[in-house]
């Protein structure tokens, strides 16, 4: 299953949303196509997606503006990092907190990320 990440939600869509109408337009429910229950339209259905991207849209775009490894500076089998673990911060598609890395420099960030997330859990809110 492809991840999606939410890009940019207007607050009219969230107000509207909890006000049990269309998130887009803001109609209410009876005005809605028959067979609809979320958004009013297709038309309506479609703009609320287009707040949204694929994960791999959003990694490709890292590796492409930064095009090397940020320890190393190769170019060469390059991953997308959380700066701040995800677990620590639950921001997984903050573009602030990503940086690209090689293979070898993500697998050892990855492994003191696993520990720095242990000592998060156990209350130690520090990060190294």
């Amino acid at each position: 299953m492809r991840q999606q990440v939410k890009i940019q939600i207007p607050d009219s869509y969230k107000e509207n949303e909890l006000k049990g109408l269309c998130k887009v337009c803001g109609k209410h429910p009876k005005d809605f196509e028959k067979g609809r229950r979320k958004y009013c339209s297709e038309e309506c259905s479609k703009k609320y997606q287009d707040c949204f991207m694929y994960w791999s849209i959003l990694a490709s775009r890292t590796i492409k503006k930064n095009k090397v490894c940020k320890i190393c500076g190769i170019d060469e089998e390059l991953q997308v990092d959380h700066v701040i673990p995800v677990a620590i911060t639950g921001e997984v598609f903050d573009e602030s907190n990503l940086q690209v890395l090689c293979k070898v420099h993500h697998l050892q960030k990855t492994k003191k990320d696993l520990i720095e997330i242990k000592r998060y859990k156990k209350g130690d809110t520090k990060l190294t």
